[in-house]
């Protein structure tokens, strides 16, 4: 794929390799929209409650009997059908999230790289660094594209400058790798990624693949840009018990397994007196 200038929008002569796994893939529109709508309804939620039969005040005692009233026939003042009675069937709290598998996510993800690659509005870049921080001199850079929504997508460090001159500017956003999914690429109409970035992002879903098949117990390897993510994320991929760091890692990296003599420690009082009876049994018996 070619690689253009971003400044000036010509070819710099160079022509990256993509991976097939990712960028030539065919179109699932179901798998599309149900990740689209994944993220539509995360976290989305509804707060509006009406007062039932059992929250609105009043008696719950039977209003009249039965019979020999000649009137209909009542139960408490707090039915739905009478005044200042429970609504029967109004609005609850409701949470629209739902679960979608981390593999669906990512083929999502990749299937919309094959969609914008295949319709030529996926466009490399060498760096999104600038001359200047200003408006005005990206303003100028983007003006081809007027109203056209654009994304870029930078490595995790962004040009000052870029970063800058970007805030003004409605129709332009940038996200690192970590923040790029598939509403940020389905609402913008070109995607504009510099090599670094793209990179970073193949690489990310690589280690993302990596750990759906992984054993969990063994701590991944150490990314390049391990330093550079957020330490609440950092702190939720490096979470691990002492299981893993004690045991599992000694374990894997020992190179003789041959027997080793130790003696049986016994830490349990019952499992001591369990030994010491069946010492003495073998003792009785010979």
């Amino acid at each position: 794929m070619p690689v253009f200038d971003f400044s000036t929008g010509a070819f710099t002569g160079q022509v990256a390799q993509l991976d097939d796994k990712i960028y030539n893939l065919p179109l699932r529109r179901d798998i599309v929209h149900l990740v689209h709508m994944y993220f539509q309804n995360l976290h989305k939620q509804s707060y509006k409650r009406s007062l039932t039969r059992g929250d609105v005040s009043g008696s719950g005692a039977k209003m009249r009997p039965q019979k020999k009233s000649g009137r209909a026939r009542q139960g408490d003042k707090r039915a739905p059908h009478l005044w200042k009675g429970g609504k029967a069937h109004g609005p609850k709290p409701v949470d629209y999230t739902y679960p979608v598998n981390e593999k669906l996510r990512l083929l999502a993800l990749k299937t919309i790289l094959s969609a914008r690659l295949y319709e030529d509005k996926l466009i490399l870049i060498d760096t999104e660094a600038i001359e200047y921080g200003k408006t005005k001199f990206l303003n100028e850079i983007v003006a081809p594209f007027k109203q056209d929504k654009l994304i870029v997508l930078t490595p995790f460090e962004v040009d000052k400058n870029f970063e800058i001159a970007a805030q003004n500017i409605q129709n332009l956003t940038h996200v690192n790798p970590f923040e790029f999914h598939l509403p940020s690429i389905i609402k913008n109409d070109w995607v504009f990624a510099t090599v670094k970035g793209l990179q970073e992002l193949e690489m990310l879903i690589e280690n993302k693949e990596a750990n759906l098949y992984r054993n969990r117990k063994v701590p991944r390897e150490k990314m390049p840009f391990d330093s550079i993510i957020k330490p609440a994320i950092l702190r939720a991929e490096k979470k691990h018990d002492h299981f893993s760091e004690d045991i599992i890692k000694n374990m894997l990296g020992k190179e003789d397994w041959e027997d080793e003599e130790k003696p049986l420690q016994l830490f349990s009082g019952t499992l001591k007196n369990y030994v010491k009876d069946v010492q003495e049994l073998q003792k009785a018996s010979a």
